[in-house]
């Protein structure tokens, strides 16, 4: 179809060659960071980042249990560090390998098996455009019980790109924009076509104009 044709070899490039890789174990979110748990962090934070996807800047109280997005990079780092003040645990953005890991296991094309289909993630073929509550994809879980890795909101990770080991560096729009740097984002969004959502994607936050087009977010791991 027309999306399909639009789809460049350098941005497929950027997922070769295949490579093993050694992670230490963790324990990762079942959903993305939702409004809510985001709204209780701000009210002993008084300085940290408002959503800009907020209204006004007045927490969406309707939307309490949609997923969180259009903050940054650091905002979202210190989301974590708050928490794990809170806590007394560790927790953490993912690496992109360990995002790859909890997702597919580096064998599934999507984080639920290798066929897409619209009632598995809110992607950009189900029409939507805008957040859906967590967890309601229930089709779209991982075999471990992990939601919304596809779709809804992209997920930021603490990776820069490089290229895979004997892989080719792919100066694209994401990098030219960033001083040949950026974070990767995974699992597509609302806005995005499915494409974007398979496990093995690796994407940005800006745009060609330096814009945020792509609603991202985050979930969190543990160690």
């Amino acid at each position: 179809d027309v999306y399909k044709r639009q789809v460049l070899e350098e941005w497929i490039m950027k997922e070769t060659p295949k490579h093993l890789r050694t992670i230490d174990d963790f324990w990762m979110s079942i959903y993305p960071v939702t409004n809510l748990e985001y709204y209780l962090f701000l009210l002993e934070n008084y300085d940290a980042e408002v959503p800009s996807s907020w209204t006004f800047g007045s927490f969406p109280i309707e939307k309490s249990n949609h997923p969180v997005y259009s903050i940054g990079f650091e905002s979202a780092l210190k989301y974590c560090s708050w928490l794990s003040k809170k806590t007394g645990k560790t927790f953490s953005l993912p690496t992109e390998f360990e995002w790859e890991w909890a997702a597919g296991q580096s064998l599934r094309e999507y984080p639920w098996g290798d066929t897409y289909s619209p009632e598995y993630a809110n992607t950009a073929e189900l029409g939507i455009m805008s957040t859906t509550p967590v967890g309601c994809f229930k089709l779209g879980a991982t075999p471990n019980g992990i939601y919304d890795l596809a779709g809804n909101v992209e997920e930021l990770t603490i990776s820069d790109y490089h290229p895979y080991p004997e892989g080719k560096f792919i100066v694209d729009d994401l990098v030219t924009n960033d001083g040949y740097r950026y974070k990767i984002t995974k699992g597509g969004c609302f806005s995005r076509f499915s494409d974007l959502c398979r496990v093995s994607r690796r994407h940005g936050v800006k745009s060609s104009d330096g814009v945020d087009r792509y609603a991202v977010g985050f979930r969190i791991i543990m160690k």
